[in-house]
């Protein structure tokens, strides 16, 4: 921190002067010195920070590198500046381009840091992936700041803590993975994955921590080592290992790890001698290296006279343990092991697995004299002697968990969420219907079903888009039709629309409003009940906001009024009616102009104007009867989400055909009363672009919807491939 000295001319006693002519009065100030301190940030290592980039694991999923923004580089390593701040963007897409998003690598004043990041919609032909990277780099840039104090406040001081980042990607059952942490005390590795993954996740842009030791042995990909008691050296490099002399431990087992043990369901080399694999070849080989005891037993005089000893010791208890000619043998680091991994990462999600096994002729405790302490776990015959027999014994071990095999778990928060969603659906669509016995009170009735309107109307954020839109009463209508009537499919009364039998692409449904071109011209804007409010509401807020200079207090409140209300209305689900709502201002205050960027601009609210209300319900039913039967927790995460989303995408449609009929209404009294330059003061406002999480989760599903995605038809799918016999993708070992 430096400080500097600046002169600043106030005075804390002005005197007020009358200026010829004018009719007002303005302070007269005399020049004062004041200190002004500044802050200033200088990065202590003062250099370049290299990331090692590691998509190898991408690349097994079908995705590969597109392009960089706003630089291009070549290999595994990119350098950025750690003095004014750096950002470079990797967009990655599969081979058919229905999937994509790019990883930002970034460094901010002394504070590295990664992000996921992708588009909501979906890609055309007209695509362009540097167009995409610019947009992902605006936004990364733009929230730069953000990215580097979520780090700081992880801790990334301490070397071996990893983070994770996932995101699910729309329109799939599939998430973007970005693994990334300090290594070798100086530059920071960055693994990129994708995963399967059902739903119900985390993300897409909060951080998880795991842990990949720097200074450990070197290991197929990133591990997170379960447990360890003893240390040790390997390779000049100290490792911890822990101990198995008591169990029948394997190299390349892997199972579940409870309380200490490791319950082996299988082995990875079994599994590839099964598939075929020559486990000969020098790809697979394991490699063996030598075994040397701690520094602190090194010291002891009595270790010289032992060539083929080493000595371990616990890292909590005070013992110490006697290893007899022992090596080390551990999985090779390569990438064809690596892939080995990846391809079974959805048949062993969650497992453990054996890295590494210490072998040894014979091992015992000894006391500080080096003077054997007895026998461990039966490693010393019955006579109590050294037994002079030939054997291999397995006193020690490393167990991991690869990040490959790593499950997102489940959100709980998220799935309270999603479920609380459903039952204030169902008690709209009134689906529990009470028996004869079963006492009945319309009036307990009636009031759930209010809260269930109070409870949707605040997700999409309707509680202030009536003060410019209009009153929605969509769900009203939606919950009195339900009430009244028993329709065919295909049919609807109480002022929801017919729609015919028959299901759009999403693409092909996509209604843009045109403000006006819509609405009904014959009917008065006054007339409608649902214009009631929010006319005389917004004349006067459009006063309010053309007299800045006349009225200033008067302006100052009304704007931040507009301000609370816009910002409130961003968070919700109706962040994108609130966008066309801006874009529509816009246009209607241009419109006599000549402004040709408002005239370019696209409306972000898409929605399917035939969508078939009863036949979706019944959809919906269908799928919750399958949730209430099946226990596998992953189908349930995608059926959750499936469900959700078509309530979601129903509601999302009929409110947008509400908008589409107002909205138009709305816009042609303003222009008629001429006071359209209040709309400049509203649409100049700009909420902040980043929904929560929750609601970003929310929006995701929604949209997937829209665009006929069914996760667990996804996941049905894949759970088919990953059978034998099923399919299998090339370019990589699967066990």
């Amino acid at each position: 921190m430096q400080a500097s000295k600046c002169v600043c001319l106030s005075s804390p006693f002005p005197t007020l002067q009358l200026i010829p002519g004018l009719y007002w009065h303005v302070p007269m100030t005399y020049p004062e010195f004041k200190t002004l301190c500044l802050a200033h940030h200088q990065d202590v290592n003062g250099k370049c920070r290299k990331f090692l980039l590691d998509d190898n694991y991408a690349s097994y999923s079908g995705f590969t590198r597109c392009t960089t923004y706003p630089r291009e580089f070549t290999g595994d390593t990119v350098t950025l500046s750690s003095l004014t701040g750096d950002l470079i963007v990797i967009v990655y897409s599969n081979s058919d381009a229905t999937s994509y998003f790019a990883v930002g690598l970034g460094y901010h004043y002394g504070q590295g840091w990664a992000h996921v990041d992708y588009d909501r919609s979906s890609p055309t032909q007209e695509e362009r992936w540097a167009d995409f990277g610019r947009r992902a780099y605006d936004r990364m840039w733009g929230a730069r700041e953000k990215h580097a104090r979520d780090m700081t406040r992880r801790g990334q001081e301490h070397y071996g803590n990893y983070f994770i980042k996932h995101a699910h990607l729309p329109r799939s059952i599939r998430a973007a993975r970005v693994v990334w942490g300090r290594w070798e005390r100086e530059d920071f590795k960055v693994m990129v994955d994708v995963v399967e993954c059902p739903g119900c996740c985390d993300g897409p842009c909060s951080i998880t921590t795991t842990f990949n030791c720097w200074n450990g042995l070197a290991m197929p990909g990133f591990m997170s080592v379960v447990h360890f008691s003893y240390s040790l050296e390997l390779d000049e490099r100290l490792v911890r290992a822990i101990e198995c002399s008591g169990e029948q431990i394997a190299l390349g087992d892997y199972g579940d790890y409870f309380q200490g043990n490791l319950v082996p369901t299988g082995n990875v080399f079994d599994d590839m001698r099964a598939a075929g694999f020559d486990l000969e070849d020098s790809t697979y080989c394991p490699v063996v290296s030598p075994v040397f005891g701690s520094d602190f037993a090194k010291r002891m005089d009595w270790m010289r006279s032992h060539d083929d000893l080493a000595v371990v010791h616990h890292t909590i208890w005070e013992t110490r343990l006697a290893l007899r000619q022992p090596k080390a043998i551990s999985l090779a680091s390569k990438e064809h092991v690596l892939l080995l991994l990846k391809a079974s990462s959805t048949r062993l999600a969650g497992k453990c697995l054996v890295t590494t096994i210490i072998q040894c002729s014979d091992f015992y405790s000894i006391g500080e004299d080096g003077k054997r302490r007895g026998s461990v776990n039966g490693s010393e015959p019955d006579s109590g002697k050294p037994s002079t027999e030939a054997r291999i014994l397995t006193p020690l071990c490393i167990i991991a968990c690869p990040q490959v095999w790593s499950r997102e778990p489940l959100r709980i928060q998220r799935s309270e969420r999603l479920k609380s969603i459903r039952e204030h659906f169902y008690t709209l669509v009134d689906v529990h219907q009470p028996s004869r016995t079963e006492p009945f009170d319309k009036s307990a009735k009636r009031q759930q079903k209010d809260t269930a309107i109070e409870f949707f109307s605040d997700l999409f954020g309707l509680k202030y888009l009536k003060n410019y839109i209009g009153k929605i009463t969509y769900f009203t209508r939606f919950s009195s039709m339900m009430e009244t009537s028993k329709l065919p499919v295909g049919a609807a009364e109480g002022g929801l629309r017919a729609r015919p039998s028959i299901k759009l692409s999403f693409s092909n449904s996509v209604v843009r409003c045109n403000p006006f071109k819509g609405g009904r011209p014959s009917a008065a804007a006054e007339s409608d009940p649902r214009l009631k409010v929010v006319l005389p509401l917004l004349h006067k807020r459009c006063q309010n906001l053309c007299n800045k200079y006349e009225l200033p207090r008067r302006y100052a409140g009304e704007r931040q009024r507009v301000e609370d209300e816009i910002k409130s209305i961003s968070q919700t689900l109706g962040a994108d009616l609130l966008g066309h709502m801006m874009i529509t201002f816009r246009k209607a205050y241009h419109e006599h102009g000549l402004f040709s960027e408002a005239a370019r601009l696209v409306s972000p609210m898409k929605y399917d104007s035939q969508l078939n209300t009863s036949s979706t319900i019944q959809d919906i039913k269908v799928l919750q009867v399958k949730l209430d039967a099946t226990m596998d927790g992953d189908e349930q995460r995608a059926l959750a989400e499936d469900i959700t989303g078509k309530i979601l995408w129903l509601f999302w449609c009929g409110i947008c055909a509400e908008v589409d009929e107002l909205f138009p209404k709305v816009v042609n009294y303003i222009r008629r009363e001429e006071i359209i330059q209040g709309l400049a003061e509203i649409y100049q406002i700009n909420p902040s672009p980043d929904l929560g999480y929750d609601q970003m989760h929310l929006q995701r599903i929604m949209l997937d919807a829209g665009a006929n995605t069914s996760k667990y038809q996804l996941w049905l799918d894949n759970r088919l491939e990953s059978k034998p016999g099923g399919q299998v993708q090339t370019g990589a070992p699967h066990c």
